[in-house]
């Protein structure tokens, strides 16, 4: 991972763009920012819930641990 790396916490991927909405509705409704990202994989498009970016791992992680005590899982994703 090069220094100028920024990072993306992803909570969820779907093949549904309205379980994706739903999701980030929820999530917004908690307080948190999310947005929805299309991936296109193939013939299939992805839509992954994510936020940041985030300039640096330490932010990050600072706000994975706020989801957290939230009961919110995510991973910590390099872009």
């Amino acid at each position: 991972i090069s220094s100028n790396s920024q990072y993306v916490l992803q909570l969820a991927s779907f093949n549904s763009e309205q379980a994706a909405k739903n999701l980030q509705t929820k999530i917004l409704k908690k307080g948190f920012r999310v947005f929805i990202f299309p991936a296109v994989r193939g013939d299939e498009t992805w839509y992954r819930v994510q936020m940041g970016p985030f300039k640096n791992q330490d932010i990050a992680e600072t706000q994975h641990d706020k989801l957290q005590q939230q009961n919110i899982s995510s991973i910590l994703v390099a872009v």
